[in-house]
């Protein structure tokens, strides 16, 4: 099953997001199509259509993902699960295999400015010798490498996943004491999951 693109947008203001599949195998296909919340997040905010559904060779599947409680405030960030499992084959013995594919579904709120560069609202402060504690002030989903440096020292470390949300804050550890006079470097993703170019700025004391 072949994703139209890499991510789901649900835009509140028209209630729904949709992402749409090509089958592009010799064989019928069933979709299942689901929603998978991250830890934590125990909201059933959507709703897909249609669950399950048969698609021949060659055909597309539009599916769905519709919103069912009230907006937020700021940006959500989930997973949509896409997972076809061919036709049965009763004649062959050919391995069927099923493929899965998982990928960010983001609830983007209508009031809320689109921002293309949500991580400048990010705010980077020593807090340790050797930690730095990043907050994420903005109303958007942030995803980026995990890995942080600081220049021109080069000390790094890593967070525990490659997401923050709105109101996050996350401490990582260095893998040197921090000097003064430091830059923060990150490799920010776009709305797509593409790495941009790498993005520095100053880091508090």
């Amino acid at each position: 099953m072949k994703l139209e693109t890499s991510v789901v947008i649900v835009n509140t203001d028209d209630g729904e997001g949709v992402m749409t599949l090509k089958n592009t195998d010799a064989k019928p296909v069933l979709l299942y199509s689901s929603v998978e919340n991250l830890p934590g997040d125990k909201e059933e905010s959507l709703v897909v259509t249609p669950p399950v559904v048969r698609v021949n060779p060659g055909d597309n599947q539009t599916v769905r993902f519709m919103l069912k409680t009230p907006p937020k405030a700021v940006e959500q960030f989930k997973r949509a699960i896409f997972e076809g499992i061919p036709a049965t084959d009763k004649v062959s013995d050919k391995l069927q295999i099923t493929i899965r594919q998982n990928v960010p579904l983001i609830i983007h709120p209508s009031s809320l400015k689109d921002n293309p560069e949500p991580w400048t609202l990010l705010q980077f402060k020593q807090i340790g010798a050797d930690t730095v504690q990043i907050t994420n002030s903005g109303a958007y989903v942030v995803r980026m490498n995990s890995s942080i440096a600081l220049l021109p020292q080069n000390a790094r470390g890593s967070m525990q996943r490659a997401y923050l949300l709105p109101g996050d804050v996350v401490s990582v550890k260095l893998n040197n004491a921090i000097a003064e006079g430091q830059k923060v470097q990150i490799i920010p993703a776009n709305l797509y999951g593409y790495f941009v170019k790498p993005y520095q700025t100053s880091l508090a004391y």
